[in-house]
This record gives structure tokens, sequence and C-alpha cells, in this order.
């Protein structure tokens, strides 16, 4: 995976200045001064829906487990229960350490929300994800048989006094994987695209552990729009 994203205060000035080529963006960045004169709150994060049940998987209100990894936190923006988590445990991909925080939502889901040690406008290519996944079967906090069904990149947005631009350049989800159904699609390289892209239920991923298997499937990949506007 691979992406790179900006927040600011909305204005014509920062639209007209966008690249038209997503693989050269001219910047990647925070305007904290302005979000917090906005008193901006929101995150930056790739989501995951789960279930044992692979039809469940694919609905993000019926999957009995949500995956989050927040890559930005904006405004004071807090993953749930991250305020009575102390000493939560942690992960180090790369030269970045994710902390672990669970909570649940109103759909009743277990949410398994990973917070970067700092915002990450610049996903670097070849990026994976995957290790945090793997984390959560290999310490029981999921069944080893779940199943991966929806898949989003994108923000989630709680207050702005006026209108905000979020903006994604250069997005590059590969998705690759083992033992895929006859026929089924895996969808890769996919940038800059606008709302859902639907799968045909490929599996990504089949890793032994023992006498247990992680079997993850994509049915659905929606993907954030490249530009987002909240706020006012």
């Amino acid at each position: 995976m691979s992406l790179n994203w900006s927040m600011a205060p909305d204005s014509p000035i920062m639209e007209q200045s966008s690249p038209s080529n997503t693989n050269q963006p001219s910047r990647f960045a925070i305007d904290v001064k302005g979000l917090a004169a906005l008193r901006a709150k929101a995150n930056v994060n790739m989501d995951m829906f789960l279930d044992i049940d692979p039809t469940k998987a694919q609905s993000t209100v019926m999957a009995a487990y949500e995956m989050m990894v927040w890559i930005g936190m904006i405004g004071g923006a807090q993953p749930f229960n991250s305020r009575k988590t102390p000493n939560p445990p942690t992960y180090t991909l790369g030269n970045t350490t994710f902390s672990l925080f669970t909570g649940s939502n109103q759909a009743k889901q277990t949410v398994y929300t990973w917070l970067a040690d700092r915002n990450l406008t610049t996903v670097p290519a070849g990026t994976d994800f995957y290790p945090l996944l793997q984390y959560l079967y290999q310490n029981n906090l999921i069944p080893a048989s779940t199943y991966l069904g929806v898949l989003q990149v994108g923000t989630e947005t709680y207050h702005a006094h006026d209108k905000v631009l979020f903006e994604i350049e250069g997005l590059n989800m590969t998705v690759s994987g083992e033992n895929q159904p006859a026929g089924a699609a895996t969808p890769t390289g996919t940038e800059g695209h606008k709302g859902n892209q639907s799968g045909a239920g490929a599996r990504i991923g089949l890793e032994s552990l023992g006498s247990t298997a992680l079997t993850v499937v994509v049915g659905v990949c929606a993907l954030a729009l490249s530009y987002y506007r909240f706020g006012g």
C-alpha cells in the first residue's frame, strides 16, 4: 500500500494548485494552525471488517470485528478506550510504533484500533500492514479462521467550524494472495478511485500457524474519495 494525504482549511487557492498527476504530488501536509482555528477533529485511517462468516464479513454492520489503523489524528481525536488504556500493547512496523486499543461501537462490534505514534502523511510504496492483523489472531483476539470482507481507506470526521479539505494523492493498494477461488479477481494498483471497487471474493491470505490458519477474503474494497470536504 502507498498513499499521500493532506488536510487543511478549504480554499479555492488550494484546489487550483492541486496537481493533475497523482503520481507526483506537490504536498502532503497538515495545516495544524489552520485546522486548530476551525477546531477540526478527525482521523485518517485504514478500516477493515472481519467475521468468521464470510458473508457477514462483507457487511460493515454485521461483521463481528473491526480493525482500524490510524495514520492521522487531528484535533485530539482518540480511539475507543484510549484514555482508559495507559499501557497499550505496541507493535513496530519499520520506524513506526503502533499502539493497540480495544473497544466497542454502536453496532456492538469489537473494535481494534492501531494508533501510529505520529501522523503519517506519506505511506511509502510497499508498506505492508498485514502484521497488525496477524497480531490479533496470534494473540487470540480474533479467531484464526476469520475472514476479511471490507477494506476502506479514508477519514472519520467529528467536527469543524468551517469547511476542511482532505485530499489523497497517489493511492495505490495491492491485494495479493494464495489459493484464490477459480475466477476470482485480485484488485491491484488502485490509484485515486472514487466510491467502491467490488472484488470477487478473492482470497488474499492463508497463513498457517501450527494447526490453525487465518483465511482473509476481500469481497469489497471501498476506497476513499480523492477529495473530501467536511465541516461548515
